[in-house]
């Protein structure tokens, strides 16, 4: 039997504890944290509850705990206890002398990056830095340290958890900075044999929050990031705790769900046969838990995997024929030990704590380095570099002919830095858009040569996605995932939605983009905004008939509302618009959203009452096509000036609408309103009116705060003969208050408006860490070394 079958009989034989058995004789030190279970949250990420001043769920923090050391004769040392903090995330260094770790002293503390000698239990703290979260260190091959980090404050799309990236810092705790711009959360680094980084990386750009965490890689500098599994498999919902498996070419890793703690099934992935679904999954345990795989999904149900009876975590190869994993002791308990899979062996029960779950075991063993890897970024530079080599070469490209596509437009997905109480739409506080979760911001557009090539300079660590344009300027393909370069990088790309694994033959021809310079696009866009961009366009062009008093399907006018304007949530709640909203995990096919896919499209390319807007005012038309095609945005910015009130928008309070609804017997808020999960069926059924989408209309159209005399539930109390002046007037009044403090603060759907106190708080902090990173930056390019504070 091949070493590779002797590896998959152990997810044949893993069952409950048996006992004491030979495979465990021989078992090298191993080092293990004892912690309660995290408390479950909004999603497998949140587990860290942060103190930080004015952040979230940090009530969830549950302390108690240890580091430990399992000998080689069975006995279990504690090295490291806490009955008010917590130990995690432990990492042994490759000549196993030292003990990387993160520890939080108690719920005032954050969490910090400690290094222990196992030899004298000494400890050193490497990082300080105030209201921030180290967490997840792992050893790089050249000594230094990665870790996850909230230095950057931000927080997820679809609620209020701040996020994580990938940090670095030199083996003595000097030079931290980032190597990872994802708007969301990169963590549980761990090195790949070739001196990559192997990582789980949880990110959406229109496309659902719920099935969106997979693997990817990057080097150890933060350059060539790059998915390698699970980017669009909609099922498991989340692919985490990846770990080589020596001598083999594959890993192990745990597949998870969206909302509840990061374990599951434990799955063998062979990524040479394939980056996605069930195929490349050659073994997972338990065996009946490949059913809950997904390669495309008839519903969504990002959390399949809380199926799984006796969920693992944290499994680590000891060699060919051995696993360590740590896993419930009763199907559904909170409780888990310490187990060990050994070949033709039950698993067995390693070690079971008194109090506290077994997690995160590493042998401490010596490891073969990885190579270190030659640096590729300029700390001194703020502009990286993308090529893709022909645009023509992909996937789901049917119906796009070579010399179709003319440019190529470059969006940001900015990072969230502001959360609000109040909020809709699967938790986003405040509101953003109708469905979907991301602000935007167009970088630019560069043209495509007649070979498909192109090559840009643009802003370095920004989180952007590419779109193919016709020479209208009409979207026919979108990426739904994000990509950035660091300062200096160069990356590239074969083509659109290109086939990983294969290679494309390009020898004997030159391709244009190489012989001349690239494109150089600015970092200056303001963010979108509908209000700025398309509005004036429906004002001049088609108000005149689309205005609520001539008889007509659709109002053009653009009134503020209760969240979004009169015009927007129109063109959404009628479904003129096809856009793609939270979509699916699955790869859409070229033309099947956006403006040409649109009910829309033909009364702008046609001549509809004496004009052919795309002809005749083509600057106006692609106005309107570029908003379709960025999936329908509203607001340009997470800030809001009334982060209490309905929806995070309105500038009402909860009581003021409830005062409202009385006087006018109107229901005008309630928070069946806000759209919760975006089923990816419901993008098979966009076609068709939803009922949903007729409350949305009236509850977001009711209230007109430009005209307040306008507003519809106004105007319905007014004609009914029973209604008093008094009561009139007092609602008249209320809606007035709502459209002076518009006046007062600007409006938050256009720049430059009042921010809330918490906001302004929120941005400096960002702008403060800001600071810090290019400090270190500095110090790097200098030669300096620039500790942690």
């Amino acid at each position: 039997m091949t070493t590779l079958l002797l590896l998959f009989v152990f997810f044949l034989c893993l069952s409950a504890a048996q006992g004491a058995d030979s495979a465990a004789d021989d078992l090298p030190p191993i080092v293990f944290t004892v912690r309660f279970q995290y408390v479950r949250d909004h999603h497998n990420t949140a587990n860290f509850f942060p103190s930080a001043q004015n952040e979230y769920n940090t009530g969830k923090f549950t302390p108690g705990g240890a580091l430990k050391l399992r000998h080689t004769d069975g006995a279990v040392e504690t090295l490291l206890e806490t009955k008010t903090g917590v130990v995690r995330d432990p990492d042994v260094h490759w000549d196993a002398k030292k003990i990387v770790f993160s520890y939080r002293k108690d719920i005032n503390d954050s969490y910090h990056i400690y290094e222990m000698n196992p030899d004298d239990r000494s400890i050193r703290q490497l990082t300080f830095a105030k209201d921030v979260d180290d967490i997840y260190p792992f050893y790089l091959a050249d000594d230094s340290i990665g870790f996850s980090s909230t230095r950057e404050p931000k927080y997820c799309g679809c609620n209020r958890h701040i996020m994580a990236n990938l940090y670095r810092m030199d083996a003595d705790g000097a030079n931290i900075y980032q190597i990872s711009k994802n708007t969301l959360f990169d963590s549980r680094g761990r090195m790949l044999p070739d001196g990559r980084i192997l990582y789980d990386r949880w990110e959406y750009v229109d496309r659902n929050f719920g099935d969106s965490q997979s693997l990817w890689t990057c080097n150890p500098d933060g350059t060539n990031h790059a998915v390698y599994y699970g980017n669009n498999t909609p099922s498991p919902g989340a692919v985490i705790d990846a770990r080589p498996i020596p001598g083999s070419g594959m890993i192990t890793c745990v597949f998870a769900t969206c909302h509840d703690r990061p374990w599951g099934a434990l799955a063998i992935i062979d990524r040479k046969l394939g980056i996605d679904g069930d195929k490349p999954v050659h073994r997972i345990y338990p065996q009946d838990s490949r059913t809950l795989i997904r390669d495309t999904s008839p519903s969504f149900n990002p959390d399949l995997f809380d199926a799984v009876k006796q969920k693992i975590s944290s499994p680590i190869t000891l060699d060919t024929e051995r696993v360590l994993y740590t896993m419930q002791i009763k199907p559904n308990s909170e409780k888990t030990g310490l187990y060990l899979g050994a070949v033709d062996v039950s698993g067995t029960l390693l070690y079971e704590d008194a109090e506290y779950g077994c997690y995160e075991p590493v042998p401490v063993i010596l490891r073969q380095r990885p190579p270190v890897l030659p640096m590729k970024r300029d700390f001194t530079s703020t502009t990286g570099f993308f090529y893709v080599q022909d645009v023509y070469q992909g996937t789901h490209l049917q119906g796009i002919q070579r010399g179709d596509v003319k440019y190529l437009r470059v969006v940001e997905s900015p990072e969230k830095r502001f959360w609000s109480t109040a909020g809709g739409l699967s938790t986003v506080n405040p509101m953003v858009n109708w469905d979907e979760l991301m602000t935007k911001r167009v970088i630019g557009v560069v043209p495509v040569n007649a070979d498909g090539s192109a090559y840009m300079e643009i802003p370095s660590e920004k989180f952007v996605y590419f779109q193919l344009l016709d020479k209208d300027g009409v979207m026919l393909q979108s990426m739904r995932s994000g990509t950035s370069v660091q300062p200096g990088e160069t990356a590239a790309c074969i083509g659109c939605h290109e086939d990983r694994l294969a290679a494309v033959n390009v020898s004997g021809r030159i391709l244009a983009a190489v012989n001349r310079q690239p494109v150089k696009l600015s970092d200056t866009t303001p963010a979108y905004s509908y209000i700025a961009n398309v509005q004036p366009v429906w004002n001049q062009y088609c108000v005149s008939c689309h205005n609520g008093e001539k008889k007509s399907p659709l109002v053009l006018t653009g009134e503020a509302g209760l969240v979004f304007n009169r015009s927007y949530s129109e063109l959404w709640a009628k479904h003129w618009i096809k856009t793609v909203g939270s979509g699916p995990a699955k790869h859409l096919q070229a033309k099947s959203w956006g403006t040409i896919a649109s009910k829309i499209y033909p009364y702008l390319t046609t001549n509809h009452e004496g004009i052919n807007l795309k002809e005749q005012a083509p600057d106006a038309f692609k106005k309107v096509a570029e908003w379709i095609d960025l999936n329908g945005p509203f607001y340009p910015d997470y800030a809001t000036s009334y982060p209490e009130n309905p929806y995070g928008r309105c500038p009402l309070t909860y009581g003021e609408v409830q005062q409202l609804e009385k006087l006018t017997g109107q229901k005008i808020f309630e928070f069946s309103h806000v759209r919760g999960y975006n089923i990816p069926a419901y993008w098979d059924e966009r076609e068709q009116l939803n009922p949903r989408d007729a409350v949305y209309l009236k509850a977001f159209t009711s209230l007109n705060f430009d005209e307040p005399q306008k507003s519809v539930v106004l105007q319905e109390i007014k004609n009914k003969p029973s209604t008093s002046t008094d009561v009139y007037n007092a609602a008249l009044q209320i809606v007035q208050l709502g459209g002076n403090r518009i006046e007062y603060n600007g409006a938050n759907d256009i720049g430059g408006f009042r921010y809330c106190g918490m906001d302004v708080w929120r941005e400096a902090k960002y702008q403060l860490r800001r600071s810090r990173e290019l400090e270190v930056r500095k110090a790097v390019a200098e030669g300096r070394k620039l500790y942690d504070k």
